[in-house]
C-alpha cells in the first residue's frame, strides 16, 4: 500500500480528528474510540519503560500513546515520508524504510508490534525470523483459505496458519483474542466514510471509501471470510 499517493493535507482531513489513529477503534472509556482500541489490545502486553518498535506505525497514534503515557521508547517504522515527517514533529524517532527490507528489528528493543501491519508483509517469515523476543499484533485473517486482496496489498491468513508460522519462527503464543470485528466493523467503516464521503480520492484514500460503501451494502460478505485477532508471543 502506497501511502503517499494521498496528500499530507488529505490524510490530515481524515485523521486529525481522531489524532491520527488509523486502525480499529473500539468501546470504552475514552471518547477517542482508537484510544480505546489500543489501551485494550496493546497496553497489556507493553509494560511502563520498554523499548518498543512500531512496525508499520502508520501516522503515529499508538506511538504517541506509548510514548506519552507508558514512557515507553518508541522507534517508529514506516515507508511513507508524509508519515516519517509527522511522526518526527512529535519528537517520536522513525526509520523510513520498508518492513520488507533487510532490517535487524532487535536494536535492543522489548518488544515489536504490529498493529494491522503484519499482512502487508511479502517474507514473514524472515520479518519474524529478526523480530524482537517479543511480538504484540492486531492482524486481520482468514476465515477461510489464505486468499490475498491486491487493492490493500494484503495477505490473509487462516488463524492456525498465522500462529503456526509464529511458532515456526521460535514463538509461543502467550495471548490470543478474538477482537470482535463483527461488533467494530460498522461503526468504524461509517466513521471513516463520514470524513470521505464529501469528496472522491485516489490511492490509499479510495480504496478506503470504496471499502466503506461496500460494507454499507454488504458488511456479512467481510465477517463471513475475515476476523481480527489480537496476538501476543515470545520466544
Amino acid at each position: 500500500m502506497t501511502y503517499d499517493t494521498n496528500t499530507y493535507e488529505e490524510w490530515k482531513n481524515l485523521l486529525e480528528p481522531c489524532d491520527w489513529h488509523y486502525h480499529i477503534g473500539v468501546n470504552g472509556p475514552r471518547d477517542n474510540m482508537f484510544e480505546n482500541a489500543v489501551e485494550k489490545f496493546i497496553y497489556p502486553h507493553i509494560p511502563d519503560g520498554s523499548s518498543v518498535l512500531d512496525c508499520g506505525c502508520g501516522y503515529g497514534g499508538p506511538a504517541k500513546m506509548l510514548t506519552y503515557e507508558k514512557n515507553c521508547t518508541v522507534t517508529c517504522i514506516t515507508n511513507s515520508k508524509n508519515q516519517a515527517k509527522h511522526i518526527l514533529y512529535d519528537d517520536i524517532p522513525v526509520l523510513l524504510q520498508d518492513l520488507n527490507e533487510t532490517l535487524d528489528y532487535k536494536m535492543g528493543a522489548d518488544a515489536a508490534i504490529f498493529y494491522e501491519s503484519f499482512g502487508h508483509i511479502t517474507d514473514q517469515v524472515s520479518v519474524l525470523q529478526r523480530c524482537p523476543d517479543k511480538i504484540v499484533m492486531v492482524a486481520y485473517f482468514s476465515k477461510v483459505e489464505r486468499f490475498y486482496l491486491p487493492e490493500w496489498k494484503s495477505l490473509f491468513r487462516p488463524l492456525d496458519e498465522l500462529t503456526a508460522l509464529m511458532e515456526c519462527c521460535g514463538y509461543t503464543i502467550d495471548h490470543i483474542q478474538d477482537c470482535e470485528y463483527e461488533k467494530y466493523l460498522i461503526p468504524n467503516a461509517a466513521y471513516w466514510y463520514s470524513r470521505l464521503k464529501d469528496k472522491e480520492y485516489d490511492g490509499a484514500l479510495g480504496v478506503l471509501k470504496k471499502w466503506c460503501e461496500d460494507i454499507q451494502y454488504d458488511s456479512h460478505s467481510i465477517l463471513d471470510t475475515t476476523g481480527l485477532i489480537n496476538i501476543c508471543a515470545t520466544r
